[in-house]
């Protein structure tokens, strides 16, 4: 996601997507510690409870779990489980596109456009 739309998101959402993006890219492997909430509360300049929200966004999803005392770590699967939602919400979207009358090559060129944008 580039900087400009990543500052549209709010920022408990940004600290989700920074975590989903380690783990899809293997940056964060299942089993490996998060930051502490004070730490990543600190890097994205917002107060612990924003940082608490997203964590608990991300546990919920099935994609950290917590031990507590020691802290929260990456589900096995959790890969998966992201990259399911993104898919499902890329089928949503082009499903969305159909409805509106669009054809098939018109939804394919605005995503050509939009991948060459990244």
């Amino acid at each position: 996601m580039s900087e400009k739309n990543r500052n549209k998101l709010t920022k408990y959402k940004q600290i989700i997507e920074y975590y989903q993006n380690q783990i899809v890219s293997n940056q964060l492997m299942p089993k490996q510690k998060l930051s502490s909430i004070r730490e990543i509360a600190k890097k994205f300049k917002v107060c612990s409870s924003t940082a608490q929200k997203a964590y608990k966004f991300l546990v919920q999803s099935n994609i950290c779990y917590v031990e507590h005392g020691h802290g929260t770590y990456v589900c096995k699967g959790a890969r998966e489980i992201i990259v399911k939602n993104i898919q499902a919400n890329f089928e949503f979207s082009v499903l969305k596109l159909k409805n509106t009358g669009m054809t098939d090559v018109e939804i394919i060129n605005i995503i050509k456009k939009k991948s060459n944008n990244y």
